[in-house]
């Protein structure tokens, strides 16, 4: 018996037993455990998340500045605008982030609208609360001004394209490896808040897992960023 117990017998389909104080067998159904099933070719999706960029302002007691070389609220100790404000209103400077640009919002919409065409939900978070977290969970796409500090430039990532801001000038693009053609630099004329010319840079990176990546649109301004998102979510745009 001893064989046939360890053997095949444990891979029948019946359980043969001898109830305590009877000599007649008994034959009962074995019951083997229900196992889940995994459907082949279907795995765990990687989400992708939006992070907008939203501009910072200086609040004094109601009064709300915007100065253009402040992005982070500690860089507001280094705002020439800042303590003449402080010093002729009486209030200490509270950086609020309550605000985005209209190209940005539109951006956000076309990216939105792109990713539900494709039957993909895209989460809206802000640039500011972006954690490292965030890489790890999945995808990531930077929708902001270059002129914004986001947890995308802090990933330090290498790039051809280098922004430089200028107080009180025109802020321009630097093409650190110019190919056949290419200019060195790349000026931002802007006429208006609303008129000139604008570059934006679209960048693609691998991200911190394998499998994840981390793209930055964003422009000099908050048209020429709504331009790039919708260049790159034209359906004629090429790959």
């Amino acid at each position: 018996m001893r064989p046939i117990t360890k053997g095949r017998a444990r891979r029948t389909k019946y359980l043969v037993e001898v109830p305590q104080g009877h000599y007649a067998l008994q034959f009962t159904a074995r019951k083997r455990p229900r196992l889940a099933s995994v459907p082949e070719g279907r795995t765990r999706p990687i989400r992708t998340f939006l992070a907008a960029g939203a501009p910072l302002f200086m609040d004094l007691n109601g009064l709300r500045v915007r100065d253009v070389q402040v992005n982070a609220p500690e860089e507001i100790a280094g705002s020439a605008a800042a303590p003449q404000l402080e010093q002729q209103t009486g209030a200490k400077t509270i950086p609020l982030e309550i605000y985005t640009g209209m190209g940005e919002a539109e951006g956000a919409s076309l990216l939105t609208r792109f990713f539900h065409n494709a039957g993909v939900d895209l989460p809206l978070i802000r640039n500011r609360p972006t954690k490292w977290q965030d890489l790890n969970a999945g995808n990531l796409i930077f929708l902001a001004s270059l002129r914004f500090r986001t947890l995308g430039r802090e990933l330090d990532r290498p790039s051809d394209f280098q922004f430089v801001g200028l107080a009180d000038q025109l802020s321009l693009l630097r093409n650190l490896r110019p190919g056949a053609g290419e200019s060195e630099v790349y000026q931002f004329a802007m006429k208006s808040r609303s008129s000139g010319r604008d570059y934006a840079l679209v960048t693609v990176w691998p991200g911190t897992f394998a499998g994840r990546r981390v793209m930055a649109v964003g422009a000099s301004s908050t048209w020429g960023t709504a331009a790039a998102a919708a260049y790159i979510t034209d359906e004629h745009w090429p790959a």
